[in-house]
């Protein structure tokens, strides 16, 4: 189950193909967590009853952190661009090797993705002093996708639902990639979509750092 974790899969899922009960997991986690929470002074060792679960809790928040390291590293890749696609060695009649390879190309959309939603998550575990708050966090993110144009254009939404989207940041992002397909640059919109990413980021990077400073 931590290893399953640890591949990227929720604690839930996990205990699920484990044969475990829909909550057995979850359960587990909490006392293991009470327990720690308890532990007030260093090297003081757990109750015997709630040593197992403190061993899985600490298990299964190393997997999680291992989990969000790789991730990150992937989407860093990603958006960096230059891993290797395709590589072909051609040796000629005279002796020659040649190599030609394909890179993939740098991906903003994924270092957007990141500012946006991995900084917000860590505030939020920074913020709650839990790890496993990291990976819900994004879930804040779900709901303002249903608050944005993003089926049809803003003008057509009801207008209880324009004002809501017009207030929505997640809007221009939105319509700034729409424009990509339908406008042919319109680079107003695209503009308000960069400028979206670049204020969300620098928001989040600075509330992090400060919580962070303030963290004991």
């Amino acid at each position: 189950m931590v290893a399953a974790t640890a591949a990227g899969n929720y604690l839930t899922v996990a205990g699920e193909d484990a044969g475990l009960g829909d909550r057995t997991a979850d359960k587990w986690m909490s006392r293991g967590r009470a327990e720690v929470a308890r532990l007030d002074l260093p090297g003081e060792r757990p109750r015997p009853n709630e040593a197992k679960f403190v061993a899985f809790y600490e298990a299964v928040t190393q997997a999680r952190a291992q989990a969000e390291v790789r991730n990150v590293t992937e989407l860093a890749q990603a958006a960096r661009g230059g891993a290797v696609l395709e590589e072909r060695t051609t040796t000629h009649p005279d002796g020659r090797v040649e190599t030609i390879s394909r890179y993939a190309p740098l991906d903003w959309r994924a270092a957007a993705w990141w500012l946006e939603h991995s900084t917000a998550g860590t505030l939020i575990a920074l913020k709650s002093r839990s790890a496993a708050a990291n990976q819900s966090g994004s879930l804040v993110f779900f709901p303002l996708l249903f608050l944005t144009p993003n089926f049809v254009p803003r003008n057509l939404l009801t207008r209880p639902m324009e004002i809501a989207a017009t207030f929505n940041p997640v809007t221009y992002i939105m319509e700034a990639l729409r424009s990509l397909i339908l406008d042919d640059l319109a680079w107003a919109k695209i503009g308000r979509g960069f400028a979206v990413v670049a204020a969300a980021g620098a928001l989040m990077v600075f509330l992090n750092v400060r919580a962070i400073r303030s963290y004991d």
